[in-house]
C-alpha cells in the first residue's frame, strides 16, 4: 500500500512538472514572438508602475540571446525529460531527475532575479513574466518533492499520449505568435488619413531634420520610454534623411510620452531642452533607458555630447526653464491626441500633392522609399 501511494505521488508530481513545462513553453513563445514583431503581450493596463512588458524587454537578454529563447529551450528540455521519466520509470532515471531539478532551480532563480529587478529597479510589472515565474516555481517545487523518489515503476502511459499537451502548448504559442505577426503587418501598412481642420502637424518648437522646402514631410510622435521608439527605426529614417533622401524628405519629431510614466515625461522635457541647445539628435543618439536609473545615467552622459550635465540636473529637479519646456511637450501631446495618436511611434507622411498617410512601427521605411522613388 505504501509503495502504491509513493508510486502514485511520484507520477502525479512528475505530471505536474510536465504540464508546467508545457504551459511555460506556451507563455515563453507568446512573450517572444510578440516582442519579435514589435508588439507587446496582452498583459493589460499597467497598475501602479511606470512600465510593463515593454520596460522589461529592453534588457531581458543574456549574452545577446533573448531570455524568451532560453526559456523555450529550458521548458522543452524539462518537458521531454519528464516525458522520458514517465515512460521509462522513475527508479531507472534518477540522474535525469536530478538534472531536471538543477535546471528548474536555475530557472527559478533567474525568474526571481528578473522579477525582483523589474519591481525594484525598473518599476515595471509584466503579467506574462509573472505567470512565467509562478509556473517555473511550481515546477521546481513539484520536482523537489520527488527528486529522490526511487520507486520501481513500469511505464504507465505511451509517449504519444504524453506528447499531446506539449504539442498543444507549441501550437497555442505558435498560433498566437502567427496572429500577432499578421496583426503587426496589418498595423504597419500605410493608411490614408484626413487631417482634422484644426490639427497641427508641425510646431516651430519641433526638432527636425532636412530643409523646410522638402517635397515630403514626415512627422513622428515619439516616446523615449517606448520599446519600439527606442529601437533603430527613427535612427534609420534620420540617417536616410541625411543621406539618400537629403533635400527630398524633412523629418519632424513630436513628443508623446505615456501619461503614467514620469520618467518618460522627464525624458521628453530633457530632449526638448537639448533641442533648444542645438543638440537634439545627439541626445537621441546617447539616450538609452538604463533599467530603473536610466535618467540618472543619462544626465551623467550628456556631457559626452556637448551638453552640460549640471544644467540637465537643474532642469530635471526644477528650474525657471522647466515650465516652458513642459508647455512644449504638453502642446505636442494635445496635438497628438487631436490627430488620434494612441500608441508610439505614430508616423504621419505628407505627400508632395498634400495627401497624408499614417504608418506605425515597421511600415515607415517602406512607405518613404516608395514615395521618394515616385518623386524622382
Amino acid at each position: 500500500m505504501r509503495t502504491d501511494l509513493l508510486r502514485h505521488r511520484c507520477r502525479l508530481l512528475n505530471r505536474i512538472v510536465y504540464l508546467c513545462a508545457c504551459a511555460g513553453t506556451a507563455v515563453a513563445l507568446i512573450i517572444g514572438i510578440t516582442q519579435s514583431v514589435g508588439d507587446a503581450p496582452p498583459c493589460g493596463e499597467r497598475v501602479g508602475f511606470s512600465g510593463g512588458c515593454d520596460e522589461l524587454s529592453r534588457w531581458s537578454s543574456v549574452g545577446g540571446v533573448p531570455l524568451w529563447i532560453l526559456g523555450v529551450a529550458l521548458y522543452l528540455v524539462i518537458a521531454v525529460g519528464a516525458m522520458f521519466r514517465e515512460a521509462r520509470g522513475f527508479a531507472s532515471t534518477l540522474r535525469l531527475g536530478t538534472a531536471l531539478w538543477s535546471l528548474l532551480a536555475a530557472g527559478t532563480f533567474a525568474s526571481t532575479v528578473l522579477l525582483c529587478h523589474a519591481h525594484f529597479d525598473a518599476r515595471a510589472v509584466c503579467g506574462w513574466c509573472l505567470a512565467n515565474g509562478v509556473i517555473m516555481t511550481a515546477a521546481f517545487i513539484a520536482q523537489t518533492l520527488f527528486v529522490n523518489g526511487a520507486v520501481a515503476d513500469s511505464p504507465r502511459c505511451s509517449l504519444v499520449l504524453l506528447s499531446l499537451p506539449l504539442v498543444a502548448a507549441l501550437s497555442a504559442g505558435g498560433w498566437y505568435g502567427a496572429s500577432a505577426f499578421v496583426a503587426s503587418r496589418e498595423r504597419s501598412r500605410p493608411r490614408s488619413y484626413v487631417l482634422p481642420s484644426d490639427a497641427v502637424l508641425v510646431r516651430p518648437t519641433s526638432p527636425s531634420l532636412g530643409t523646410e522646402r522638402a517635397q515630403v514631410l514626415v512627422v513622428v510622435f515619439y516616446d523615449f520610454h517606448c520599446r519600439v521608439c527606442t529601437g533603430r527605426e527613427l535612427a534609420k529614417v534620420a540617417n536616410d534623411v541625411r543621406g539618400r533622401w537629403q533635400g527630398t524628405v524633412r523629418l519632424v519629431v513630436r513628443h508623446f510620452p505615456v501619461k503614467n510614466n514620469p520618467d518618460a515625461l522627464t525624458a521628453a522635457v530633457l530632449a526638448q531642452w537639448a533641442h533648444s541647445q542645438g543638440r537634439f539628435w545627439d541626445f537621441v543618439s546617447c539616450f538609452r533607458p538604463h533599467r530603473g536609473v536610466g535618467l540618472d545615467r543619462l544626465v551623467a552622459e550628456l556631457g559626452e555630447v556637448g551638453l552640460h550635465a549640471d544644467d540637465a540636473r537643474r532642469i530635471r529637479s526644477g528650474s525657471k526653464l522647466q515650465p516652458d519646456l513642459f508647455a512644449v511637450v504638453n502642446q505636442d501631446i494635445a496635438d497628438g491626441e487631436l490627430l488620434g495618436v494612441e500608441a508610439t511611434p505614430a508616423w504621419f507622411v505628407r505627400y508632395p500633392d498634400g495627401r497624408v498617410s499614417t504608418a506605425s512601427a515597421g511600415g515607415i521605411t517602406r512607405l518613404l522609399s516608395e514615395i521618394v522613388g515616385s518623386t524622382r
